[in-house]
């Protein structure tokens, strides 16, 4: 199981969204509506838009569980 964040940056906002296994299990209020869309289909809305989108950090359950 792999979590990716990922951030989205448009005009006028900056918004966060957490991808487990290539599909969008938690995001930020405005645009909560990928919530469940796959990572290509979020890519192809973000070029259709002109907003940029990048990984910010992939990450590990295994080792977030460890820390705790």
């Amino acid at each position: 199981m792999r979590e990716l964040l990922a951030q989205i940056r448009a005009d006028k906002f900056t918004a966060a969204i957490v991808l487990r296994d290539d599909r969008v299990i938690v995001a930020a209020p405005i645009v909560r509506y990928m919530v469940g869309w796959k990572r290509d289909s979020v890519r192809s809305y973000c070029k259709l838009r002109h907003w940029e989108i990048a990984v910010v950090n992939p990450l590990d359950k295994n080792r977030a569980k460890n820390v705790s």
